[in-house]
């Protein structure tokens, strides 16, 4: 004869955190009772906010936004924690989609002046801001703007030192082509 137990599974604790998320504020409803969400594919947040913050809420619907607010999270070592809502909106801001346009880079005593300058249009990516350019296999990323930017350029230099710089007979065919690439983006200057 067997025995079945029952075992408890006591739910995972949370804890408040302030936490800055990235994705698409929508309106729920019309008129001054609208309810509005975050949404970021699959997942949406219910945004609370007094009647102040409302109106500014539904001025942005539709936008890509930044959000700062206190969340109720459950932490993971493993995986990405889950924040489970929105408790306090603390700041919302557009997201800035600028363009980030690199017309030259300075690498020590090396200028790279760009033939035609390096357009890149930022995206959101999992709360975070990326920075992607496919010609020369960058994706860079940063929690804001300025840190993807920084990413970005860093990036950009490493590229130019480590397959521009080396020795042609010590880079692979597609390190060659990647490098080829390169050269034909830029003029250097000594500075």
């Amino acid at each position: 004869m067997s025995r079945s137990s029952a075992v408890e599974v006591s739910p995972e604790p949370t804890v408040l955190e302030e936490r800055r998320l990235i994705g698409r504020l929508v309106t729920l409803g019309p008129g001054p009772d609208a309810r509005a969400e975050l949404q970021q594919g699959d997942r949406a947040y219910a945004c609370p906010s007094g009647p102040e913050q409302a109106e500014r809420l539904a001025s942005l619907s539709g936008e890509w936004v930044v959000v700062r607010a206190a969340c109720r999270v459950v932490k993971h070592d493993d995986r990405e924690d889950d924040i489970l809502e929105l408790l306090d909106i603390e700041e919302v801001a557009l997201f800035d989609s600028t363009p980030l346009v690199v017309r030259e880079l300075a690498l020590g005593a090396t200028v790279l002046r760009f033939v035609t300058p390096i357009e890149v249009e930022p995206r959101p990516a999992d709360n975070l801001v990326a920075l992607d350019y496919p010609p020369l296999g960058i994706m860079a990323a940063g929690e804001t703007r300025a840190e993807a930017v920084a990413a970005f350029l860093e990036e950009l230099g490493w590229l130019w030192e480590t397959y521009v710089q080396a020795d042609e007979a010590r880079l692979a065919e597609d390190a060659l082509e990647l490098r080829a690439t390169f050269l034909q983006m830029v003029r250097t200057e000594a500075s």
